[in-house]
């Protein structure tokens, strides 16, 4: 009895020792990692030190640990890949964002210091922007930052996947080309931009589509016209969202309207099989007739519109491109046809032209825009949240020459030998940290200096990282 009591005792000083290590020392206990990355076309090397989720003003010793490390080392560029202040809350006192704007500003750096939003800073960025005026950082936003380096040009570019438009990219998914948009909280969209698409009239539009998510969001458009943005672009829109999953009928456009008939389709589409739906748009110089139907496109096309109203308003659409909009979960797009006036065909669209694709269809996404853009030096992509990489593997564009990420925390939790319980992202778990490589797509992810949820860390610690970009070659190998 006195054993099996002397065992429990034990375990539950172990138990509590390793909580009490997992709350008051790994936290608290910075490491600094060091590793190499080759770049093509980079003439000599360049020095990154990256650092991010550190929920400013805390994490008070891992910021001096960090300090330290940046004055032994100083590294030619500053990266922060987001949540250097994370909380809301913290906005509030304009002087304590201005103080921790102070201490990056405070860090050595060669040439630049470059800061990606997070979530609350992305929420926050104008107050973070004026608490920063004046500091030698750099806050990003969905832009190309080129920055010169001893000469020589980085192509660097920052992202905010929260404010950034998700972008399409054209590729197969199960041996069909298609195009196809994943999921973000943004509106985006693309738009036929073909000669005359604009003036297009008594339109019939068919498509196959095929949804991720029981609450994917998709919105086909027709008698669209872009506006100076695009959410200024008008038209009629047959959508379903994560609120209403079935199809409806919805003018977006000023004006007078006179709607009357079926609005609602009572269609729900099924996730992860693939849809048809017929659009019919014609005006007979009285109303603007809009009609629909949706059906599995292993099924048999119903004989009545599901859809079927008249606009008899005096600012009635009825000419303009065609559009589709995405939003949350996954969406795909294929065999898309629009016929005018007589049967005469204005468009036979597979999606299997990534380059016409690009040069036809319009799209908001400044990732997709630099991405296929002209390079002009080794290319850096910093972003907070990862999942960016998910983006441009989907894009099938080039790869830049390293993703730089934070978000995840490295997961703070994990048990030896298996990956983190938790990571935020919707890559695997085992990319929570560290340097990897996504369909050729080298990105490295900071586990972070802070904590997030749980005050904790166990097998992970907080990390100061310095990366060495060196030119690709026998001269620097390894």
């Amino acid at each position: 009895m006195r054993r099996r009591r002397l065992v429990v005792l034990a375990a539950i000083a172990g138990a509590a020792g390793l909580v009490v290590y997992a709350v008051a020392v790994e936290p608290n206990a910075a490491v600094t990692r060091r590793t190499r990355v080759e770049c093509a076309g980079l003439e000599a090397p360049v020095s990154l030190l990256v650092f991010s989720d550190v929920d400013y003003p805390r994490a008070a010793a891992c910021r001096a640990t960090l300090r330290r490390a940046a004055e032994d080392d100083r590294a030619d560029l500053i990266l922060v890949p987001g949540d250097f202040i994370d909380r809301n809350r913290t906005f509030s006192d304009p002087s304590v964002v201005r103080a921790g704007g102070e201490e990056i500003a405070a860090l050595p750096a060669g040439t630049a210091r470059l800061l990606a939003p997070g979530e609350a800073e992305s929420a926050q960025l104008e107050a973070l922007r004026r608490a920063f005026r004046g500091l030698p950082v750099t806050i990003g936003e969905n832009e190309r930052l080129p920055v010169e380096v001893r000469g020589q040009t980085i192509d660097l570019f920052v992202a905010d996947l929260l404010t950034d438009p998700v972008p399409w990219g054209v590729g197969p998914i199960a041996g069909r080309p298609c195009v196809s948009a994943g999921s973000r909280s943004v509106n985006s969209s693309i738009v036929y931009d073909g000669p005359g698409a604009s003036s297009w009239s008594d339109v019939e539009v068919t498509l196959a589509f095929r949804l991720d998510r029981a609450d994917s969001y998709i919105d086909l458009r027709v008698g669209w016209r872009p506006g100076a943005d695009p959410a200024g672009d008008t038209g009629w829109r047959i959508l379903r969202h994560e609120y209403h999953k079935t199809f409806r009928l919805v003018p977006r456009f000023a004006g007078e309207h006179r709607l009357s008939g079926r609005t609602e389709s009572g269609y729900e589409p099924e996730p992860g099989v693939w849809h048809r739906a017929r659009i019919v748009l014609h005006d007979d110089g009285e109303a603007t007739r809009i009609r629909a139907r949706f059906w599995p496109e292993r099924g048999v096309e119903p004989a009545f519109w599901t859809i079927d109203a008249e606009d008899a308003g005096p600012g009635r659409r009825h000419s303009g491109s065609i559009a589709v909009g995405a939003r949350f979960g996954g969406r795909a797009i294929a065999d898309l046809r629009v016929s005018g006036p007589g049967g005469r065909e204005l468009l036979k669209e597979p999606f299997d032209d990534a380059p016409r694709f690009r040069r036809d269809w319009r799209q908001p996404s400044r990732l997709a825009a630099w991405a296929f853009s002209e390079r002009t030096g080794p290319r850096i992509l910093l972003a907070h949240d990862p999942d960016i990489v998910l983006d441009l593997a989907a894009l099938g564009a080039p790869p830049p020459d390293l993703v730089v990420a934070g978000h995840t925390h490295g997961g703070q939790i994990r048990l030896p030998l298996l990956p983190p319980f938790y990571t935020a992202t919707r890559l695997p778990r085992r990319f929570a940290s560290g340097l990897h490589s996504w369909h050729g797509i080298p990105f490295y992810v900071t586990p972070g200096l802070g904590t997030s949820v749980l005050p904790a860390r166990f097998l992970v610690p907080p990390e100061i990282t310095r990366i060495d970009l060196v030119p690709s070659g026998p001269a620097f190998a390894r």
